[in-house]
């Protein structure tokens, strides 16, 4: 609510399913500390079949009131000039929609530590490169904004209640209008995730179920593209089997390369465009994409089911809801 847009009205709706939700408590303090602002909870009731994130945003999206709709993650950090900047991206000729990429921010436990590797290092960059070179028919959930116009014109919000991938069919559906996803050039912050080791496995665990879902090229590629120490070192172990000293130098060359590669390039975002140190937590890449990363995305070929705050959906193609199953403990 420290936002700073002079000339335009905005109202801040914060939704969540009943009152029984810790952030109402949050949200009402708020409310009542800033009078001067159009601030309003919205209480979307039990999502039932649907999933939760997007069951909330579907009801915000029936009591909100301004020409523009922006979807904020309740992690993110927003700056007094976010939101001016994510409507200079929308104001852009034949822009749909327009998003920001995150930045996990230090510190935290090692699970927040695992989330930002895979988010910051492998899914960003990559995905804002593609970005920048083609029209990516996505948006990323973090921060989107979108006019109520073309909102309506895809049919507004509620359709996508039954995926688990909102971001990725909203985005299709404003590029099936034939207008672009425009990704804003500035990161959100989130802090580090509260998780454990095993629990930020299991929160990456979903995110790659997630990838799978939306097709096996576009996984493989990931794969193939995304991880250039892991395919050194497996080129290394190849060289290492099949002898001589010409391959072996070759592959130790390649190995060299790209942890230079790797680890320099991830210390150079943070450096400027993140704006943090830039180690150590780029030297964690290294055991990162050597272990976590074959094991992780081998598993993901096979999943079929995300867990989200207490709750496990099976899914099919594109993320669509199959079912609902209460998670265990």
């Amino acid at each position: 609510v420290a936002s700073r847009l002079p000339g335009i009205a905005v109202e801040y709706l914060f939704a969540m399913e009943t009152t029984d939700d810790p952030a109402y408590a949050v949200c009402e303090r708020v409310r009542t500390a800033h009078p001067e602002r159009a601030i309003r909870v919205v209480l979307s009731g039990p999502a039932k079949e649907r999933m939760g994130k997007q069951h909330n945003l579907a009801a915000a999206e029936k009591e909100a009131r301004g020409e523009v709709i922006a979807s904020v993650d309740a992690d993110v950090l927003v700056g007094p000039g976010t939101l001016a900047a994510g409507l200079a991206a929308l104001a852009q000729p034949g822009t749909g929609a327009a998003y920001f990429l995150p930045c996990y921010r230090p510190p935290g436990p090692e699970g927040g530590a695992l989330v930002a590797l895979y988010s910051n290092y492998s899914f960003a960059p990559n995905f804002g490169a593609l970005a920048l070179v083609s029209r990516q028919p996505v948006v990323v959930g973090s921060l989107w904004l979108m006019r109520r116009a073309t909102l309506e014109r895809i049919g507004g919000l509620d359709q996508f209640t039954a995926t688990v991938s909102d971001d990725a069919a909203s985005g299709r559906a404003v590029a099936g209008l034939g207008l672009r996803c425009v990704l804003a050039p500035f990161t959100v912050a989130i802090p580090f995730e509260r998780l454990s080791l095993r629990g930020g496995l299991r929160h990456l665990a979903k995110w790659i179920a997630m990838l799978r879902a939306e097709g096996l090229a576009g996984y493989t590629l990931i794969v193939l593209t995304w991880h250039p120490q892991l395919w050194a070192a497996l080129a290394l172990l190849a060289g290492l089997a099949a002898g001589g000293a010409a391959t072996l130098s070759l592959s130790l060359a390649l190995l060299g390369a790209a942890l230079i590669a790797r680890v320099g390039g991830a210390a150079l975002l943070n450096a400027r465009v993140y704006r943090q140190p830039a180690l150590p937590l780029p030297l964690l890449l290294v055991p990162y994409e050597l272990l976590v990363v074959p094991l992780l995305f081998g598993a993901g070929l096979f999943r079929r089911t995300i867990e989200w705050r207490g709750r496990r959906y099976r899914i099919g193609r594109r993320g669509v809801i199959q079912g609902i199953a209460e998670a265990s403990q």
